[in-house]
C-alpha cells in the first residue's frame, strides 16, 4: 500500500499521538476503531514519520529525505508489513517467523525497526502466540504497530502489551463534505449504511440497492431466486452481501425493541411493516447464522446456495 496523506478528520489525532509518545515510545501501539475511517492510512503516515529523520514541528514526515523516499518506494529496510498479502486468508506463523528474522538484526538507517500488523484479527492462534512471544522479549529497537476494527478479536495477552489509541469517525458534516468531494451517488444511503464512516466502497448502484431492499422487505420465493441469480457471491463479494444482511437484521431487531434504526434510516416504513410479522427469537437465530457465515466468508463455500438458504430461512421466519 502506498502512503496517503492524512484525512482531514485525522490531523488532530495524529498530533495527539505524537505528543503522547514523544517522551517515551511504547514497545507496541494498537490503533483501533470502526471500519472505514482510515486506520491504515493513519498507521502508514505515523510509521513514515517515526522512520523519517527530518520531521516537522507537528511530527509529520518530510517526504524528502532518504528514509521517506525508501518508504514511498515500499523498500524501507527498517519496515516490515505483516498481513499485506491479501491472498493469505489468515496470517500464518511462517509470516511471523519472517518478522522475527527481521527484528533480529539492528536497524539500518532509522532509530527503530517497525513491524506493522495491518489487520490483527487475521492472526491465527499459532501466529498470535508467536507474535506474543516476540512482543514479550523484544529487541530494544523493535516497535510494533497493530491495526484492528475490533479490539476484542485480538488475544488479551497481546492487547495488554500495547499502548491503545482509538481512532474516531468524523463528525457528520465532515463525512458529508468528504463524500461530496468523491462524487458518491446515493450519498445519504451509503453514509447511513456505513454508520458515518466515510471511506465507503459503494458496490451497488440504485437498481441493485432496490433489489436488496425488496427481497428483505417483502420476500417471496420468486424474488429469492431472482436475487441469488443477480448476486451469487462472486460479482458482488459474498462478504459484502453478508454485511448488508447482517446490518438489516440488526436494524430489524433494534426497531422491534427500541424503535431505533442505525443503518437503513430511509426505510422506516419497511421496518414498520415487518415489525408485526417478526418473531424476535427467530430473528436472533438468523443473526447467529449470519455471524457464523461471516466467520467463514473467505473459505470455499457455495455462495449462491448459502445466500438462498439464508433468504429462505428469513422468509420462513416472517411467515410463521
Amino acid at each position: 500500500m502506498e502512503n496517503k496523506e492524512l484525512f482531514k478528520w485525522q490531523q488532530q489525532e495524529f498530533i495527539q499521538l505524537n505528543k503522547m509518545t514523544n517522551k517515551q515510545m511504547p514497545q507496541a501501539i494498537l490503533l483501533y476503531g470502526e471500519k472505514g475511517i482510515g486506520k491504515k492510512t493513519f498507521a502508514y503516515n505515523w510509521i513514515q514519520s517515526i522512520l523519517c529523520g527530518n520531521r516537522n514541528s507537528y511530527g509529520l514526515y518530510c517526504n524528502q529525505c532518504n528514509s521517506c523516499k525508501l518508504f514511498n518506494n515500499l523498500s524501507h529496510p527498517d519496515f516490515f508489513n505483516i498481513g499485506q498479502n491479501e491472498d493469505e486468508v489468515m496470517i500464518s506463523v511462517a509470516t511471523i517467523r519472517k518478522a522475527i528474522d527481521f527484528i533480529s538484526t539492528s536497524s539500518h538507517i532509522s532509530k527503530y525497526k517497525l513491524i506493522l500488523v495491518e489487520d490483527s484479527s487475521r492472526l491465527n492462534l499459532s501466529a498470535a502466540n508467536a507474535l506474543l512471544k516476540i512482543m514479550e522479549e523484544p529487541t530494544a529497537h523493535a516497535l510494533f504497530v497493530l491495526v484492528s476494527n475490533n479490539i476484542n478479536s485480538i488475544l488479551p495477552t497481546i492487547t495488554s502489551r500495547c499502548f491503545k489509541f482509538q481512532l474516531k469517525k468524523p463528525e457528520n458534516a465532515v463525512a458529508i463534505e468528504y463524500l461530496q468531494q468523491q462524487k458518491i451517488d446515493n450519498l445519504t444511503f451509503w453514509l447511513n449504511f456505513s454508520n458515518n464512516c466515510p471511506l465507503i466502497e459503494t458496490k451497488l448502484n440504485t437498481e441493485q440497492i432496490n433489489l436488496f431492499i425488496k427481497v428483505l422487505s417483502n420476500p417471496n420465493i420468486d424474488d429469492i431466486y431472482i436475487f441469488s441469480s443477480e448476486f451469487d457471491g462472486k460479482t458482488i463479494a459474498f462478504s459484502f452481501i453478508l454485511e448488508f444482511f447482517h446490518k438489516w437484521i440488526c436494524d430489524l431487531i433494534a426497531y422491534n425493541v427500541t424503535n431505533q434504526i442505525i443503518y437503513f434510516k430511509e426505510y422506516t416504513t419497511n421496518f414498520e411493516s415487518l415489525k408485526a410479522k417478526i418473531k424476535v427469537k427467530k430473528i436472533f437465530q438468523l443473526q447467529e447464522r449470519l455471524l457464523f457465515l461471516i466467520s467463514w466468508d473467505k473459505h470455499s463455500l457455495n455462495y449462491k446456495l448459502q445466500i438462498e438458504n439464508f433468504l429462505f430461512q428469513y422468509y420462513n421466519a416472517l411467515r410463521s
